[in-house]
């Protein structure tokens, strides 16, 4: 180092300009506010779902705490009976409130009603003699459905049938609780022994209806109504709701030809009577008609952890104080304003005290039963046979009708119970639908259902859903996998060229049928953009394979196209012609013919190999290219020029085509869609399709790839050792 040389001076550093100092400064503020607000989603998600999972967690009892607890009526493992009651409300002229004359009755009673009625009609829009009068019903069924029912017993099911009088549905007004289904819990007797109080969490004026006969006989063993106060408890151990539901249905009356021109005018109105959902509900427009729903999934809240005392009681004095219209200033409560939701009620609807040895209170509430708000498929909803218009003849009208009911009985948690009022897929009866569209709107109600956990008996639709996911994912995998294929292919040796060029065509010609068909059938452009797409996916593989056998090719400079010429087949390729040329034309033509017309007549003829769990008559196509004819020519392409690759494989000894994996995928994809007709694995499947004989020819011929390419040895991706001599 000379000491005589100054040091090289250290370059200064680089200052940052103001313009990336404001950008990496608004980067970063950028960056802050995206955390934040994905924090704040990801919070507020998390909070919900525990709200949904465990909507009371703040009130548990901490077991740290000395503070005394509340605790559970019926535990984990006591097993209760379980009472079904179906009640009915008297028709009008039965009710000891009658008058012929409806205003003069309400004109009397207004005359003399408490203020605070007046308030109640104004808010729920009934009559006063409704409000004032509890109106009187008739059983028609009780019995124990389920014996030793606990919290972690697995679902039960049960039919019961019973006739249902239909004189009340020809009365004006008509309400959801006019038939009333009850679920009451018989516990043991020693679990109500030493009882001493039972709190409600409703007033005296809204009460619950009877739950139980007072005739009812009760099974040996079990709490009876000998004590006063227990029979209290027994009633408050249950729920009840209406099973009546209103819509549309096609009018029964005659056609009216009343206007200047002639022209069909169809009656709009299907009954004159005015009709409402129930007490505190707005009535219903005229055309509705009373419909019975005929399944109900009731539930128990299954809670079973101890409450914190004072934050029990402080909730319960708050909803007895405030359930059913208690601070509507002037207004008498009443069961037309009740409320009632787990979220909101929880497990501090009824309170039970119990005396102890020492003196002391022991404190503990009853379950919490409840029923699914989507329990019950359109299907199950079926309309009275009443005739509400007033031009149709009553005569031929039955009076009673017979109700095949099912009710299912479970222990679920909060959030399963959300899940299932949330997303099930329960759409309501359409009075124009068909017989298949209905078919195809319960079947989506009980797979969604089924899914979910309310399964109907007999069913399986986890195991249905699992197997209808490999379909699609080994379908998905399949058509994948043919893409790849043919876009990494750089060779035809092994490949038919004229059975390719039949599956490019068919490919093309479907593709285009389905855009026309969308394009004709969707009511906007997003769903047809998204469906060309995906179905595109499908053809792209089979028109790519068509390009490639060609006998020209492009020429391309770098991303440009600049000509075209005569492809120059190496010796391989060469040797696959003329193995091809051994199928002569004519063969091939009558192959190919013989399909299509027998293809074409089975369909005309109705031709099944599994009939379908409907039979039903398609309507006809909205477009040309969706009638038999198209579909058997699709076919019989698809169907001739598989049949051609088969034999050129077989012809050369060598398999090509298509991957060996995806012969393999092709029949994973195939069983799972066989497995969809074997009612024990996935059990009755009511939209299920017929299997038609191109399906079953279709397999056939993914048997025989699966086969060649499991026993042939495969043409590589590409030829670059031949020689084009």
């Amino acid at each position: 180092m000379d000491i005589h040389t100054p040091p090289e001076p250290k370059p200064r550093r680089k200052r940052i300009s103001a313009g990336r100092c404001c950008a990496y400064l608004c980067a970063a503020i950028g960056a802050a506010v995206v955390v934040l607000v994905l924090g704040g989603l990801g919070w507020a998600l998390w909070a919900f779902a525990a709200s949904l999972r465990d909507p009371h967690q703040a009130h548990l009892h901490d077991a740290a705490s000395a503070a005394v607890s509340v605790r559970p009526l019926l535990g984990p493992h006591d097993t209760f009976d379980v009472v079904l009651t179906v009640w009915a409300r008297r028709p009008d002229a039965l009710q000891p409130w009658y008058d012929a004359d409806e205003a003069a009755l309400e004109a009397r009673l207004k005359a003399t009603a408490d203020p605070k009625d007046v308030v109640t009609q104004s808010l729920t829009k009934l009559p006063l003699v409704e409000i004032q009068n509890r109106a009187d019903e008739d059983l028609l069924f009780s019995s124990v459905v389920f014996h030793d029912f606990s919290l972690s017993s697995a679902d039960r099911e049960k039919k019961v049938t019973f006739e249902l009088p239909l004189q009340r549905f020809y009365d004006k007004r008509i309400y959801t609780p006019d038939v009333r289904v009850a679920l009451t819990l018989l516990p043991r007797p020693d679990v109500l022994d030493g009882l001493v109080n039972v709190s409600d969490w409703r007033p005296y004026n809204a009460r619950p209806r009877q739950r139980i006969p007072n005739n009812f006989v009760f099974p040996s063993g079990k709490v009876d109504y000998a004590h006063e106060l227990q029979a209290k408890a027994v009633e408050m151990t249950g729920g009840s709701y209406g099973l009546v539901r209103f819509h549309d249905i096609k009018s029964k009356c005659a056609v009216n030809t009343t206007d200047d021109n002639d022209s069909a005018v169809d009656s709009a109105a299907t009954t004159k009577a005015v009709i409402s959902e129930g007490p505190g509900e707005p009535a219903k427009p005229p055309a509705q008609h009373p419909h019975i729903v005929t399944r109900s999934h009731f539930y128990i809240m299954n809670e079973t952890r101890r409450f914190d005392l004072v934050a029990y009681d402080k909730k319960h004095n708050e909803l007895a104080s405030t359930s059913c219209g208690q601070l509507i200033r002037n207004a008498r409560p009443g069961i037309p304003m009740c409320s009632r939701t787990y979220q909101a009620n929880g497990q501090w609807e009824t309170r039970l005290a119990f005396a102890r040895e020492d003196g002391t209170q022991d404190l503990a509430y009853a379950p919490f039963v409840g029923w699914l708000f989507k329990g019950a498929g359109p299907k199950h909803i079926v309309p009275l046979p009443v005739s509400k218009e007033d031009c149709a003849d009553r005569s031929n009208d039955p009076e009673t009708f017979t109700v095949n009911y099912t009710v299912r009985l479970s222990a679920l948690t909060p959030a399963r119970v959300a899940m299932i009022d949330s997303f099930t897929n329960a759409a309501d009866p359409d009075a124009d639908a068909t017989a298949k569209a209905l078919i195809d709107a319960h079947d989506s109600w009980e797979l969604t259902a089924g899914v979910l956990g309310s399964r109907t008996e007999g069913t399986h639709p986890r195991t249905r859903m699992l197997v209808a996911t490999i379909h699609f994912a080994a379908e998905l995998v399949k058509e994948l996998l043919n893409i790849l294929y043919w876009f990494t292919r750089a060779t035809t040796a092994g490949i038919c060229v004229s059975g390719t060029l039949l599956l490019a065509a068919g490919s093309a010609l479907d593709y285009v049928g389905f855009s026309e068909h969308m394009w004709k059938t969707a009511d906007s452009a997003g769903p047809v953009v998204v469906a060309l797409a995906l179905y595109l996916l499908v053809a792209v593989g089979n028109v790519r394979a068509g390009a490639l056998v060609l006998p020209l090719e492009i020429e391309w400079k770098r991303w440009l196209p600049v000509g075209i010429r005569r492809r120059r087949w190496t010796h391989r390729e060469r040797v696959t012609r003329r193995i091809e040329q051994s199928i002569p034309r004519t063969v091939l033509l009558a192959i190919f013919s013989a399909t299509l017309f027998s293809l074409y007549a089975l369909a005309w003829l109705r031709v099944t190999v599994v009939r379908a769990a409907h039979e039903h008559r398609d309507p006809p196509p909205p477009t040309y290219l969706g009638h038999d004819a198209f579909q058997g020519l699709l076919r019989a392409l698809r169907i001739t020029g598989h049949t051609a690759q088969l034999y050129t494989n077989h012809a050369a000894r060598t398999f090509a085509g298509s991957y060996a994996a995806t012969t393999r995928v092709a029949l994973v994809a195939r069983a799972a869609q066989l497995v969809h007709y074997l009612d024990t694995v996935v059990g009755p499947v009511h939209t299920r399709e017929a299997v038609y004989p191109h399906e079953a020819l279709d397999f056939a011929l993914e048997a025989i790839a699966a086969y060649q390419g499991a026993t042939l040895p495969r043409v590589e991706q590409s030829d670059e050792d031949g020689s084009e001599d």
